[in-house]
């Protein structure tokens, strides 16, 4: 358990709570504990979405342009590219 530790097997794209329990050499159980609860997660986030620009496009003035938008409450980071091949 200590070390490298005791590999476990999860639901992919779900928390799932870990329990354990100790048992001495005669037997006897430790109480049912919780260790933690592991959450795997490789689903990725909605699209993000526009709003506008600032200053407003066509503009004549700015070529660094603010972009504007939303993204879902579980986006880290938000990456702009000029291509559409991201």
């Amino acid at each position: 358990f200590e070390g490298v530790g005791i590999t476990a097997t999860v639901t992919a794209n779900s928390a799932t709570s870990i329990y354990a329990k100790a048992f001495d050499t005669y037997g006897n159980a430790s109480s049912c504990t919780l260790l933690t609860s592991y959450t795997h997660d490789n689903s990725p986030p909605a699209d993000p979405t526009f709003v506008s620009t600032t200053p407003a496009s066509p503009n004549n003035s700015s070529t660094t342009p603010s972009i504007i938008g939303s993204s879902s409450s579980d986006t880290v980071t938000i990456n702009l590219f000029s291509e559409n091949t991201c």
